[in-house]
Formats: structure tokens, sequence, C-alpha cells
């Protein structure tokens, strides 16, 4: 159950851009992203919930809290077109806000402003300068009157094998 609200927080949260400047940069990363095998880690802050995420390339493997690992068959490219029809109506604005170290690269910070919903507050995402991948991201959605915050971390090169 708390997966499926992290899942639907992440994707709430991940929007069509309205403006093609740093919006664009956030989009290509999560593209790219969905196409690169990698190591998710994501946190609820409120539960500390933590949800693993593999993605070779063919399958996406998750585990939440201690529920048992489970598999879906999945191609990048099935996963940016399931991004790209989740968000095709939604709009946001994006503004470099800084830059920071994450594990060893320098990224930049993005902050989202979500237009369909201006009470929530503005999404981050670290983006690696020499990569165009996404290093971090901390997002921000509402259900009901409770506001979720999740952090997720990503590897790309300490990727653990998938369970068998």
């Amino acid at each position: 159950m708390k997966a499926g609200v992290i899942g639907a927080v992440i994707l709430s949260c991940l929007v069509r851009p309205a403006l093609a400047d740093d919006c664009d940069r956030v989009v290509a990363a999560i593209v790219k992203t969905d196409h690169a095998p990698h190591y998710d880690l994501s946190t609820d802050a409120d539960t500390g919930t933590r949800v693993q995420e593999i993605f070779t390339g063919q399958a996406i493997y998750i585990k939440a809290g201690n529920e048992d690992w489970r598999s879906d068959p999945k191609t990048g490219d099935e996963l940016e077109a399931d991004f790209r029809r989740a968000h095709e109506d939604a709009k946001w604005s994006c503004q470099t806000s800084g830059t920071e170290a994450i594990g060893g690269e320098t990224a930049d910070i993005i902050a989202v402003h979500h237009e369909d919903n201006p009470s929530e507050p503005d999404s981050r995402y670290w983006i690696s300068q020499s990569s165009g991948l996404l290093l971090k991201m901390v997002i921000y959605a509402s259900l009901g009157r409770h506001i979720f915050q999740v952090t997720d971390t990503y590897d790309y090169k300490n990727i653990p094998a998938p369970p068998e």
C-alpha cells in the first residue's frame, strides 16, 4: 500500500513542462534515467519507508519496505512512454537554484513549481552536469490535507544484482 502511495506521489510530480528551459533539462534527465540501468532508493520523510528499485534495461525490480521483491518486465522505451503518457497535460515552471556535489559529481539543482497545484512546495531535481542523469530528487505531493516528501537517490555504478 505504501509503495503505491509513493509511486502515485512520484508520478503526480513528474509533469510535462510549461516552459522550454530548465524544465526541458528535467524532462531530459528523467527520460535519460528511464533508459539507464540504475539503482534508486526512495525514502518517505514521514514514515521512513524505503522503496528500492533496480532497473536492468529489461526489467524493474522493486522492494517496498519489508515486502518481497517483485519484478516488472519493462524497457527504457516503455518507461519513457509511460512517463510521457501520464504527464501530457500537466504544467510546471522550473528554475536552476544552485549546484551541489552528489557522490563526487557536480549537479545542478532545479526547482520545479507545480502550476496545477500551487500550494505544494517546489520539488527539486539534482542533475549531473557531466552525464545529464538524475542523481537525486526531492518531491512533494499532497494526498488530502497531508503533504508527502519523498527523496530518491540514484546510483548508476554500484547496481546490486537483481533478486533471483
